[in-house]
């Protein structure tokens, strides 16, 4: 759903109203004057309580809006973000064309001055996949928004831009997360990439096979080998200086290679790319609000199948540092070419190097989808990262990255071991890649059970554009 501002509802227009009770109870309708006697009786006729998933409407007379929808939200400061989420998408799916909108809520964990805009970026995430296959998709609504009679018309101006610019990398990155393996290998996400490098003004570089191996690279070069379809790393700079880094796992698909996965579910593999969609859009938010200056986006990309020259538990690659690695699990190739990314990363010296990725099926019983697992030894990143989690309502949560993790993670016959068997998954992961760093202030966000909707959900199943707005945020100049 697009959103537009409206200073009044049009004549034929559905008003829809959501509230909480404490706001039905007391008819604080924060509407034009006009409609407000004429929405107060409606919402007594109907006996509306603002109860949490109470829906109820009728028709208005007059020459304003034709209707009103009210919905309720339950009591203020109740509701989880991710709920509010679900009864705006439920709404939109079946919202009136010619609808104008009234929202002001109260949100659990949200600071009260973010709280506005954090609805308008739920209400305008979509309910479709991010690729639409179907002969006839639906055609999007375009939807009138009224700015709380509190927020000043440049605020809420700003608001509303804002909005869009986070709907649009969310969306691009819904759109490649989406896409399956057969549509968008390794080169056709390069080749997103570069087209919207050339649509934003951004440097694009892209390295194959041949220029890895020239670098001495190893973990994208041996998690490609199994596929028809080699890798690629993509490298993506707004602006003349590196200032900030983001690192985004791309595997198109992800089989497990040798180490291969169980049937059920691999389907669902090829939302394995989410980190670089995350990663890419994230980017054009913030091109979008024109505070992507100084910000590189790296995005390793493979396709990572079994077959004759794939790579095998057992081999052993070494960087130019002179860091090995034993491979233990062709199922850990993620933290394989997110090393290669992280190495590059780190040699031009950034501020901080970010990277996200769906990287560990441990976030499952972590923190499961509520929230991404957090990983840093720099207390700095840390409060960018859960401040802007709370302003999102994009929620990520510390997890211990402790030198003794470190221990976990070495090699018997080498530097480093791949994979630690399960034992403190998540975490080991992120020591793993946090070895690749460096001196560089460094964070991981695993976004495994973030990035895509549960199948319980299965309306909306698919990728979320989780971590757009979460990132976009943390990237961005204090003050912008």
């Amino acid at each position: 759903m697009r959103l537009v501002r409206s200073l009044r509802p049009a004549p034929g227009s559905t008003l829809a109203l959501f509230l909480h009770e404490e706001q039905a109870a007391r008819g604080a309708f924060d509407l034009p004057e006009p409609l407000r006697k004429p929405v107060t009786e409606a919402a007594r006729g109907l006996d509306f309580k603002g109860r949490l998933g109470e829906a109820k409407g009728t028709l208005l007379a007059g020459t304003g809006p034709k209707a009103v929808q009210f919905t309720g939200l339950g009591p203020a400061g109740k509701l989880p973000v991710d709920r509010l989420g679900r009864i705006l998408r439920a709404w939109a799916s079946t919202a009136p064309a010619k609808s104008v909108v009234s929202l002001h809520p109260g949100l659990l964990r949200v600071p009260n001055n973010e709280a506005w805009a954090v609805a308008l970026r739920l209400l305008t995430a979509s309910d479709r996949p991010g690729q639409d296959f179907q002969k006839h998709p639906k055609g999007e609504l375009t939807a009138g928004i009224l700015p709380p009679s509190t927020l000043a018309p440049v605020e809420a101006g700003a608001a509303l831009e804002k909005t869009a610019a986070l709907r649009e990398g969310a969306e691009v990155a819904r759109a490649l997360g989406s896409a399956p393996g057969n549509l968008l290998t390794p080169q056709g996400f390069a080749r997103r990439a570069c087209e919207l490098a050339r649509h934003y003004g951004w440097k694009a570089t892209v390295l194959g096979p041949a220029d890895l191996k020239k670098r001495k690279l190893p973990g994208l070069v041996m998690v490609g080998k199994g596929s028809e379809n080699p890798p690629v790393l993509v490298r993506l700079a707004a602006g003349t200086k590196t200032r900030r880094i983001l690192v985004g796992k791309g595997i198109t698909f992800d089989s497990g290679g040798i180490s291969i996965k169980p049937v059920a579910g691999m389907d669902e593999m090829k939302y394995d790319k989410c980190g670089a969609a995350t990663a890419l859009g994230a980017l054009v938010a913030l091109s979008e609000m024109d505070a992507a200056d100084g910000t590189t986006v790296y995005l390793p990309l493979a396709e990572n199948l079994p077959g004759g020259r794939a790579f095998r538990p057992g081999d052993i690659l070494r960087w130019p540092d002179g860091t090995s690695v034993e491979i233990l699990s062709t199922d850990a190739e993620g933290r394989l070419v997110l090393a290669d990314a992280i190495h590059l990363a780190a040699g031009e010296k950034p501020e901080f190097i970010l990277t996200a990725a769906t990287l560990t099926g441990a976030m499952k019983f972590s923190l499961g989808s509520v929230a991404a697992g957090l990983f840093t030894r720099v207390p700095a990143l840390r409060d960018r990262l859960l401040d802007a989690a709370s302003a999102t309502g994009e929620f990520c949560w510390e997890l211990p990255l402790w030198e003794e993790y470190d221990e976990m993670t070495r090699g018997e016959i080498t530097t480093l071991k791949n994979s630690t068997s399960g034992v403190a998954g998540s975490i080991t992961a992120a020591a793993f890649l946090k070895a690749f760093a460096g001196d560089t202030p460094f964070a991981h966000l695993d976004i495994a059970y973030t990035a895509y909707r549960p199948p319980s959900e299965k309306k909306f199943k698919g990728p979320s554009g989780w971590g757009v707005a979460l990132l976009a945020h943390a990237l961005r100049e204090p003050g912008d």
